[in-house]
């Protein structure tokens, strides 16, 4: 048995259910992950700049699974969690 974390952002948790239950993955177990970072001002003591670091909210997805299904496990959720961007300000 293996067990795999995975962050991924809110509105890519539906697909990677649908993504997990097509593969086999019959429970999982989902943690919002709550940063101290939000909101905190940043000082750069280089240039003297100061610049707010902003976080996008988290979930985090635990699953177990037998050993020889962790590649298909990852793959499935590797495909479903994919956001194709970088956010930026």
């Amino acid at each position: 048995m293996k067990k795999i974390e995975c962050v991924i952002p809110p509105f890519k948790l539906e697909k990677v259910q649908k993504a997990l239950s097509s593969v086999g993955v019959r429970s999982m177990t989902v943690n919002e992950i709550r940063g101290g970072w939000r909101g905190r001002r940043d000082i750069d003591l280089y240039s003297i700049e100061e610049r707010t670091i902003k976080v996008a909210p988290k979930l985090k997805v635990e699953i177990v699974v037998p050993s020889e299904d962790v590649n298909k496990v990852v793959e499935a959720v590797k495909q479903a969690a994919a956001t194709n961007s970088v956010l930026q300000d």
